[in-house]
């Protein structure tokens, strides 16, 4: 868990301001947080939750 924690915040800080550009180009159609009403933040924000609980 705590590795997935430390992923999730690799990403963001390698990714910065161009979050929502580097899921798509690491997941394209396959991944898209929206059609699930989340943001690719909140997303990443609700999962680190859900892993801490």
């Amino acid at each position: 868990m705590r590795d997935t924690l430390a992923e999730i915040e690799k990403f963001r800080r390698e990714a910065g301001e161009k979050l929502d550009e580097k899921i798509y180009d690491a997941y394209g159609f396959d991944f898209n947080p929206v059609l699930w009403g989340y943001t690719t933040s909140s997303f990443l924000d609700e999962l680190a939750k859900i892993l801490t609980t």
